[in-house]
Parts: structure tokens; C-alpha cells; sequence
């Protein structure tokens, strides 16, 4: 296999990186609602097929017509990390389009390309209840399709966290 052009190579690194996540969030058996853990140390609101119970609105919204292939949130302090990855007809920039409208709705500035791009805001700056939010996404495209990778580390909704 020649990694020698670099846009391969970077698909490659994404490919892997999905699927990393895909498959460190749960066991694949088949797709299910309910959240699932199949090994100690794995966060049990991991799932596959579905979005997790608590992702935060901002990223509970896959682009039209993508297929949730897995996704997670757990907390981290006031923080959730997120995690969501998706399988979509469209390609880079009409997904890279999507989150921008939906991310910059909510006050997330974004830099990058379609293939990586990072989003981020600051909620109450110069004060003690300060808070840093980031959501990268990374797309790559696969035989005629668009793997998804969302992850981040959030505020959670009001109702999120019960």
C-alpha cells in the first residue's frame, strides 16, 4: 500500500480513528437503543446504531440522512466529553456546511477545512464561571460515502445530567 500521497494517508489515520471509537465504545453484535458496556472500564452509556442518552442538543443532531454508527457522552466535571460517529450519502463540505450552520447557531466559532475542523466557545469570559467548549469534527470519505467523527467536550444540557 502506497501512503505516499498525504490525502490518503490522512484518510487512513481518520478511518482508523473512527473506528477506534467506534469499537472502544461498545461491542458490535448488533445495533440496539439501550445503552451497552461490554467491557470493565468502558463508559455504560455507550452505544452503537443510536445516539446516547444526555449528548448535548448541539450534537444530538446528525446531518440529514446520516446513519448513527456509534456514539457516547459521560461527564467530566461541569463538562461532558461527547462522541458521535455517523455514516452519510453527502460528502465533506455539505457535511462540514451542516455543522457549521448548526454549531455557529450556538455561538461556535470554526477553523479548519470539510476534513478537519474544530469548533469552539468560550461561555462566561473574565469571570470565575468561565467555560471552554470545543467540538472537532473530522470527516473522510469511503466508497461513496462520508464516515463522521464528532467529539468534544461540552457544557451539558440543563436536563442532561438528571
Amino acid at each position: 500500500m502506497e501512503l505516499n500521497a498525504p490525502g490518503r494517508a490522512r484518510r487512513l489515520v481518520v478511518v482508523g480513528l473512527v473506528l477506534l471509537t467506534a469499537t472502544a465504545c461498545t461491542t458490535v453484535e448488533e445495533p440496539t437503543s439501550e445503552p451497552t458496556a461490554a467491557h470493565a472500564g468502558f463508559d455504560p452509556a455507550s452505544t452503537v446504531g443510536t445516539l446516547a442518552p444526555g449528548l448535548p442538543a448541539v450534537v444530538a443532531q446528525p446531518a440529514p440522512g446520516a446513519e448513527v454508527l456509534a456514539s457516547s457522552v459521560r461527564e467530566d466535571g461541569a463538562l461532558v466529553v461527547v462522541s458521535v460517529n455517523l455514516r452519510t450519502p453527502d460528502g465533506p463540505e455539505d457535511v462540514a456546511a451542516y455543522y457549521d450552520e448548526l454549531l455557529s447557531g450556538s455561538g461556535f466559532d470554526a477553523s479548519g477545512d470539510p476534513t478537519q475542523r474544530v469548533y469552539a466557545r468560550t461561555t462566561g469570559e473574565g469571570t470565575s464561571e468561565q467555560t471552554d467548549e470545543s467540538v472537532v469534527l473530522m470527516t473522510v470519505e469511503d466508497d461513496g460515502s462520508t464516515l463522521v467523527s464528532l467529539s468534544g467536550r461540552l457544557v451539558p444540557d440543563d436536563d442532561t445530567l438528571g
